[in-house]
Order: structure tokens, then C-alpha cells, then sequence
């Protein structure tokens, strides 16, 4: 199963949004419990300056069995390319999604 995502998000750097393509999985034999990878493009804040660059993500999420919700945790480094150039190794997130059609 793949996946396109928009989010905003707020880590140390700042406020940025993104859009990301994923591919999931099932690698325990269970359709509660999915593994997540792939990457994507992000732009917002970087230490107070507008920024732009590339962003890979891997997590591991929750899928409720009689609601159309996920509940995960996502480890997302960040490339930055425009401006303050830089890497962010530790950004990690939090989510909550809302699934279409069960």
C-alpha cells in the first residue's frame, strides 16, 4: 500500500509544512501494526529564515480496528537545501490520521 501526505509540523528549527510519498507494509503478519518509509520535499522555518529541502521518513503506526484512525511514530531527517543549509537528524513525530474508506 502507498500513500501522499501534507502535514505541518513544529520541531526545534521551526514551523514548516511538507509533502511526502510512503510506502507501508505489514511485516508482522497482523493488520493492526504497519512499518512506513519514504521521502519527500518540506519547507518553512529553519533558525528563523525561510528554508526549502529534502526529507526522508520510516515509522512504525497503529491501525484502530473499528475506527477509520492511525496512531504513529515517525523518524524524519531533514536536508536542507535553500539558505541556511544544514542537516536534522532528529526530528521525530508524533501523528494521528484519519483514514478513507476502512
Amino acid at each position: 500500500m502507498s500513500a501522499f501526505q501534507l502535514d505541518a509540523g513544529y520541531n526545534r528549527r521551526g514551523l514548516h509544512i511538507s509533502a511526502q510519498y510512503q510506502f507501508h507494509w505489514e511485516p508482522f503478519r497482523n493488520k493492526r501494526w504497519m512499518v512506513c518509509s519514504g521521502g519527500g520535499i518540506f519547507s518553512g522555518e529553519w533558525d528563523d529564515e525561510l528554508s526549502a529541502g529534502l526529507m526522508a521518513t520510516a515509522g512504525l503506526e497503529y491501525v484502530m480496528r473499528d475506527l477509520p484512525l492511525n496512531f504513529g511514530l515517525d523518524w524524519r531527517p531533514l536536508l536542507n537545501l535553500y539558505r541556511n543549509r544544514g542537516i536534522d537528524l532528529l526530528d521525530l513525530g508524533l501523528n494521528i490520521r484519519y483514514r478513507f474508506g476502512m
